[in-house]
């Protein structure tokens, strides 16, 4: 049975799928394995319409991040050959993991071919993300326990033997955490985690629980209470935690977070009351902020917008929408890759100066690119894992499948887009999330 907060956010949810046409959506046209030729459409923005909205982004941020995947086609680097390279590039990962409604499976990279399904303790209600060490072996999987009304998450450690099957799920040590938004009807979430490449440390975002229960306020009323202000790193030995924080007034929404080398860690952020000055985020009555940020978590403060430098940002006076800075730092900590908006022209996929956010070339461009969640770098920081194309599939309407689409691979070093037999599809109350 759902409480009131769960209700409102049902309600909010289909609203906002209600408010899509068929106009708004042409049917999917992709070559099968290259996507070469640009593309115009609408495309949903990841960004908070105002103020107000922001408390709700909180809450649905599992969804709103999927909806935003919206995209038909990508025009790629020069030089692109248009020749599928799955099975011939060099140091591809064999094996990517993905959490779907609940579920979690092992995909073979090469072909898309479903390999095996992970099994789900028996306490466990749903895997809701994924993260991966370096190589393709060693995954982390976060997961959603219920009772009595109450969401947790707990985090699980799989290795896969050569073959890609995987082993029994080791639960690591720490307590469960509490799910910080109402969890949509049908029990699904994104809990969108990092893990370092060596595998010992986990970074998540977390916050106070939303309030629940009769007359539970739910908009500009509510302070802080459903944001996910606190950004933290779990040693995965130990369950061990500490904890960085936005400032105690803001609300906050952070996601996407990706791991450099020497405890340097990009996240995205958006942040309400705040503005930008001289490269550091400040507090601004009315402000917004989405910024790409990279947090030095060896630093021995707690103080998040303090030890955290911009790399990229986009602001406003707090009426939006924005599409800001989407992204992933690379392995090496040299670079960034991000999404970023391209006014009637779409959007932009990027690779940028991790130490001062400069733009050094743009990888994709056209209407078609979009912000959205998963992105992945593999351990060597040559293969992007990212979501390509979204429509109405054929006889879906906008109360079913709503978006769909595929993961998709760009090799950084040919600007070869290949698009992968493994679709992403976001129902109503749908998740999905992808590593390798």
């Amino acid at each position: 049975m759902m409480g009131r907060t769960e209700e409102r956010l049902r309600d909010a949810t289909t609203a906002l799928g209600q408010t899509l046409r068929n106009a708004d959506l042409p049917p999917l046209r992709l070559p099968e394995t290259t996507v070469r030729p640009p593309g115009r459409r609408r495309a949903f923005s990841r960004g908070l319409a105002s103020r107000p909205w922001l408390a709700p982004l909180a809450a649905a941020a599992s969804v709103a991040a999927v909806i935003g995947l919206v995209a038909v086609g990508v025009r790629a680097l020069p030089g692109n050959t248009g020749r599928s390279v799955a099975a011939s590039s060099p140091n591809i990962p064999r094996y990517l993991v993905t959490t779907t409604d609940g579920q979690a499976a092992v995909h073979a990279t090469a072909t898309g071919r479903l390999v095996a399904r992970i099994p789900r303790p028996a306490d466990l209600y749903a895997y809701e993300g994924v993260a991966a060490a370096s190589g393709d072996r060693t995954y982390f999987l976060a997961g959603a326990m219920t009772g009595n009304g109450i969401w947790k998450v707990v985090f699980f450690k799989v290795v896969l033997g050569p073959d890609g099957r995987p082993g029994q799920p080791q639960r690591l040590p720490g307590s469960p955490l509490a799910v910080p938004f109402p969890v949509i009807s049908g029990g699904w979430m994104n809990f969108y985690f990092a893990v370092t490449s060596d595998g010992s440390e986990l970074a998540y975002a977390s916050g106070s629980p939303f309030p629940s229960g009769a007359g539970s306020p739910y908009g500009p009323a509510t302070a802080s209470s459903g944001s996910n202000e606190h950004l933290v790193i779990q040693n995965v030995a130990t369950g061990d935690r500490r904890a960085w924080r936005a400032w105690n007034s803001a609300e906050a929404v952070i996601s996407q977070l990706s791991w450099g080398p020497a405890g340097h860690l990009g996240y995205d952020l958006t942040l309400a009351d705040a503005g930008v000055s001289h490269a550091r985020l400040i507090r601004k009555a009315g402000g917004l902020v989405t910024a790409f940020m990279v947090l030095d978590t060896t630093a021995p403060g707690s103080d998040l917008t303090g030890d955290s430098r911009i790399v990229s940002y986009e602001s406003s006076s707090g009426s939006g929408p924005l599409r800001g800075p989407h992204g992933v730092i690379s392995p090496d900590g040299r670079y960034v890759y991000l999404q970023l908006p391209a006014g009637k022209a779409g959007g932009q996929l990027v690779q940028a100066s991790a130490a001062v956010g400069r733009t050094i070339r743009v990888l994709l461009t056209g209407a078609e690119v979009t912000t959205g969640e998963p992105m992945s770098l593999d351990g060597t920081g040559r293969y992007l894992l990212f979501p390509l194309g979204a429509g109405h599939p054929p006889g879906g309407d906008s109360q079913s499948a709503y978006v769909a689409g595929h993961l998709a691979r760009l090799d950084l070093h040919t600007g070869q887009v290949t698009r992968l037999t493994i679709p992403v599809m976001a129902e109503i109350n749908g998740a999905f999330d992808a590593a390798w």
